[in-house]
Protein backbone atom coordinates (compact mmCIF):
# COMPACT_ATOMS: atom_id res chain seq x y z
CA UNK A 1 0.00 0.00 0.00
CA UNK A 2 1.27 3.20 -0.72
CA UNK A 3 0.23 6.26 1.37
CA UNK A 4 0.34 9.50 -0.67
CA UNK A 5 1.10 13.10 0.92
CA UNK A 6 0.93 15.76 -2.07
CA UNK A 7 3.41 19.21 -0.92
CA UNK A 8 2.98 22.06 -2.72
CA UNK A 9 5.85 24.42 -2.40
CA UNK A 10 5.66 27.96 -4.38
CA UNK A 11 6.32 31.26 -4.01
CA UNK A 12 2.47 32.58 -5.18
CA UNK A 13 -0.12 33.47 -2.88
CA UNK A 14 -2.69 32.55 -5.57
CA UNK A 15 -1.02 28.97 -5.73
CA UNK A 16 -1.02 28.93 -2.03
CA UNK A 17 -4.60 29.94 -1.85
CA UNK A 18 -6.06 27.38 -4.34
CA UNK A 19 -3.54 24.72 -2.24
CA UNK A 20 -5.08 25.33 1.19
CA UNK A 21 -8.26 25.38 -0.57
CA UNK A 22 -7.86 21.90 -1.78
CA UNK A 23 -6.31 20.60 1.75
CA UNK A 24 -2.66 20.25 -0.12
CA UNK A 25 0.36 20.75 2.42
CA UNK A 26 1.45 24.01 0.84
CA UNK A 27 4.76 25.50 2.02
CA UNK A 28 5.78 29.28 1.42
CA UNK A 29 9.64 29.51 -0.76
CA UNK A 30 10.43 32.85 1.02
CA UNK A 31 13.34 33.03 -1.83
CA UNK A 32 12.91 31.51 -4.76
CA UNK A 33 15.96 33.24 -6.38
CA UNK A 34 18.37 30.86 -4.18
CA UNK A 35 16.98 28.26 -7.35
CA UNK A 36 15.09 24.91 -7.72
CA UNK A 37 17.11 23.43 -4.88
CA UNK A 38 15.67 25.68 -2.46
CA UNK A 39 12.20 24.65 -3.26
CA UNK A 40 13.32 20.97 -3.47
CA UNK A 41 14.84 21.41 0.09
CA UNK A 42 11.59 22.79 1.62
CA UNK A 43 9.36 20.13 0.05
CA UNK A 44 11.27 17.17 1.18
CA UNK A 45 12.68 18.76 5.11
CA UNK A 46 8.67 19.00 5.50
CA UNK A 47 8.44 15.10 4.20
CA UNK A 48 11.68 13.35 6.06
CA UNK A 49 9.61 10.54 7.34
CA UNK A 50 8.55 9.56 3.88
CA UNK A 51 9.54 6.32 2.35
CA UNK A 52 10.32 8.27 -0.97
CA UNK A 53 9.62 11.67 -2.10
CA UNK A 54 8.55 12.68 -5.70
CA UNK A 55 9.35 15.97 -7.19
CA UNK A 56 7.29 17.22 -9.86
CA UNK A 57 7.61 20.79 -11.64
CA UNK A 58 4.29 22.57 -11.95
CA UNK A 59 4.94 23.66 -15.71
CA UNK A 60 4.90 20.21 -17.39
CA UNK A 61 1.04 20.16 -18.09
CA UNK A 62 1.21 17.20 -20.62
CA UNK A 63 2.47 14.30 -18.36
CA UNK A 64 -0.24 11.88 -17.31
CA UNK A 65 -1.78 11.20 -14.39
CA UNK A 66 -1.42 7.59 -15.36
CA UNK A 67 2.13 7.59 -16.27
CA UNK A 68 3.10 9.25 -13.05
CA UNK A 69 0.91 6.46 -11.11
CA UNK A 70 2.44 3.85 -13.57
CA UNK A 71 5.67 5.52 -12.68
CA UNK A 72 5.06 5.00 -9.24
CA UNK A 73 3.98 1.79 -8.95
CA UNK A 74 6.70 -0.06 -11.10
CA UNK A 75 9.44 1.94 -9.36
CA UNK A 76 7.72 0.52 -6.12
CA UNK A 77 8.98 -2.96 -7.40
CA UNK A 78 11.90 -2.49 -9.07
CA UNK A 79 14.57 -2.41 -6.08
CA UNK A 80 16.25 1.27 -6.97
CA UNK A 81 16.99 3.83 -4.79
CA UNK A 82 16.08 6.49 -7.70
CA UNK A 83 13.89 6.83 -10.39
CA UNK A 84 12.70 9.25 -13.55
CA UNK A 85 10.67 9.29 -16.45
CA UNK A 86 12.29 8.99 -19.78
CA UNK A 87 11.54 9.20 -23.63
CA UNK A 88 14.24 8.37 -26.12
CA UNK A 89 17.42 8.80 -24.79
CA UNK A 90 16.41 12.01 -22.85
CA UNK A 91 15.54 11.77 -18.99
CA UNK A 92 12.47 14.36 -17.30
CA UNK A 93 10.80 14.57 -14.48
CA UNK A 94 9.26 13.88 -12.55
CA UNK A 95 11.92 12.37 -10.15
CA UNK A 96 12.08 9.81 -7.24
CA UNK A 97 13.81 9.11 -4.66
CA UNK A 98 14.08 7.37 -1.40
CA UNK A 99 15.65 7.99 1.94
CA UNK A 100 18.90 6.96 0.82
CA UNK A 101 19.75 9.96 -1.38
CA UNK A 102 18.12 12.71 0.89
CA UNK A 103 21.02 13.63 2.48
CA UNK A 104 22.62 14.11 -1.42
CA UNK A 105 19.55 16.48 -2.00
CA UNK A 106 19.71 18.57 0.89
CA UNK A 107 23.50 19.08 -0.38
CA UNK A 108 22.28 21.34 -3.53
CA UNK A 109 22.76 24.14 -4.07
CA UNK A 110 21.51 26.79 -6.98
CA UNK A 111 19.26 26.11 -9.93
CA UNK A 112 19.88 22.51 -9.81
CA UNK A 113 17.41 19.74 -9.15
CA UNK A 114 17.63 16.30 -8.13
CA UNK A 115 18.88 15.11 -11.96
CA UNK A 116 22.74 15.94 -10.30
CA UNK A 117 22.05 12.94 -7.61
CA UNK A 118 20.47 10.72 -10.36
CA UNK A 119 23.57 11.32 -12.99
CA UNK A 120 26.12 10.71 -9.92
CA UNK A 121 24.48 7.18 -9.34
CA UNK A 122 22.98 5.79 -12.81
CA UNK A 123 23.22 2.50 -11.50
CA UNK A 124 20.98 3.00 -8.81
CA UNK A 125 17.88 4.94 -11.47
CA UNK A 126 14.98 3.38 -12.45
CA UNK A 127 14.04 4.82 -15.80
CA UNK A 128 10.10 4.90 -16.57
CA UNK A 129 9.81 5.44 -20.17
CA UNK A 130 6.22 7.59 -22.00
CA UNK A 131 4.72 6.83 -24.95
CA UNK A 132 4.76 10.32 -25.91
CA UNK A 133 7.70 12.69 -26.37
CA UNK A 134 5.25 15.42 -25.27
CA UNK A 135 4.78 14.29 -21.65
CA UNK A 136 8.32 16.13 -21.39
CA UNK A 137 7.93 19.05 -22.41
CA UNK A 138 7.88 22.36 -20.19
CA UNK A 139 5.86 25.24 -20.96
CA UNK A 140 8.38 27.33 -20.38
CA UNK A 141 10.55 27.06 -23.31
CA UNK A 142 9.64 27.35 -26.65
CA UNK A 143 7.86 24.21 -28.63
CA UNK A 144 10.16 21.40 -29.16
CA UNK A 145 12.88 21.93 -26.36
CA UNK A 146 13.18 19.93 -23.86
CA UNK A 147 15.40 21.80 -21.14
CA UNK A 148 14.66 19.64 -17.98
CA UNK A 149 16.25 16.54 -20.37
CA UNK A 150 19.58 14.91 -19.86
CA UNK A 151 20.80 12.10 -22.60
CA UNK A 152 21.28 9.18 -21.10
CA UNK A 153 23.24 7.63 -24.19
Amino acid sequence: KIKVTLTVVTQFQEIIRYGEENNLQVLLNPQPDRGISSSLQIGLQANLNADAVLFCVADQPYISSESIIKFILEFAGSGKEMGCVAFGKSTGSPCIFRKKYYKDLFKLQGDRGGKKVLLSHMDDVFIYRVSEEKELEDIDYREGTLPNQTDIS
